[in-house]
């Protein structure tokens, strides 16, 4: 097996050693991981036959001593083959020269390697520069407050006294309390059989009436400026109730 090896070894080696024009890349990367493999096979063979020779050796001399295992030769010493150092300058050289003359796709995948590893070194020194800093940072002791023997004893709560301005803008609250609650039905009912269909006109004088202090007072203000702009709603009597209704229970 391990002449058929050797012989392997040396016909792929001489091939490639042969081969001056190389265009194929594909088929050279094969043919060389084939002899990779044949050299790993050759190296663990004779490593193999080393050691099972080496046991042999151990056992018979088991029972001798140091000066007479000095004394005795190998009858049948073995040979060392040196076809992979013939071969290893050779070939180290051919693969230099395929590599120099591959395409410039190397040189642009160094490029890349070039501009992403100095990135990773950069990363690396700012999270160390982080770590030493952050192992010389300051430790803090908490520092306990004196005990005091006198009870802690609160001021005493002055109650506020609140007085109402009449100049205070109104509040929302307020200005809710003043508005006059009318449904959306009801709303279209008013504007379209006490208006006239004109809503600038209905929103004037709601806007007028929640500014009155008393219904006598809104009351007023209907049957003298509003009813005879708009033929004192004749015809409109139940829309025109119910209209007050609403008004009134705003005041309320």
């Amino acid at each position: 097996m391990k002449k058929h090896l050797e012989e392997k070894l040396q016909h792929l080696a001489k091939e490639i050693l042969e081969n001056q024009n190389v265009t194929n890349y594909q088929a050279l990367r094969e043919k060389t991981l084939a002899l990779y493999d044949l050299l790993t096979l050759q190296l663990y063979a004779d490593k193999y036959i080393q050691s099972e020779m080496d046991e042999e050796t151990m056992e018979a001399m088991d029972s001798k001593t140091f000066e007479q295992q000095g004394q005795i030769d190998d009858p049948f010493p073995m040979e060392t083959t040196r076809y992979e150092e013939s071969l290893a300058e050779p070939l180290i050289e051919k693969i230099k020269d395929i590599v120099a003359q591959m395409p410039d796709e190397t040189q642009e995948i160094d490029k890349m390697l070039e501009e992403v590893l100095p990135q990773k070194k950069a990363a690396s020194k700012e999270l160390e520069d982080f770590a030493k800093d952050y192992q010389q940072m300051p430790t803090f002791e908490r520092k306990e407050l004196p005990k005091s023997d006198q009870p802690f004893v609160s001021p005493k709560e002055e109650k506020a006294v609140f007085t109402k301005d009449p100049n205070r803008p109104k509040s929302l609250n307020d200005r809710l309390n003043n508005t006059i609650n009318i449904g959306l039905n009801d709303r279209l009912a008013f504007i379209k059989h006490l208006f006239n269909n004109n809503a600038d006109e209905y929103h004037r004088v709601i806007s007028q009436l929640t500014t009155m202090d008393s219904f006598e007072e809104a009351k007023n203000f209907l049957e003298t400026l509003v009813k005879p702009d708009y033929n004192n709603w004749l015809g409109k009597e139940i829309y025109a109730e119910r209209f007050v209704v609403i008004i009134e229970k705003r005041f309320n």
